[in-house]
């Protein structure tokens, strides 16, 4: 059987989950990483009236499992740009 009709019967192969998993990644780390860190700035501004001192909020990207440890300096291929929100 040709190669291109097994991927047609549902016989992916290796590239594809690769391919599947990097597309997983660059979603979490350029729309969802972003939307959290700026819902989190808003909401520590909204709540820091209250508390009367700095408030910070932060996600705990070590919880995410689709980010592969964004907490400990992912960014570091685009300069540390990516998730210096602080």
């Amino acid at each position: 059987m040709d190669r291109r009709a097994a991927g047609l019967l549902g016989n992916l192969g290796d590239n594809t989950t690769s391919n599947t998993q990097a597309a997983n990644r660059v979603f979490w780390r350029q729309t969802v990483l972003p939307f959290v860190w700026r819902k989190a700035k808003a909401l520590s501004a909204w709540l820091a009236p209250a508390y009367g001192t700095p408030l910070q909020l932060r996600p705990d990207l070590d919880a995410v499992d689709a980010v592969d440890g964004a907490g400990s300096g992912v960014g570091a291929g685009r300069g540390g740009d990516v998730f210096d929100h602080q």
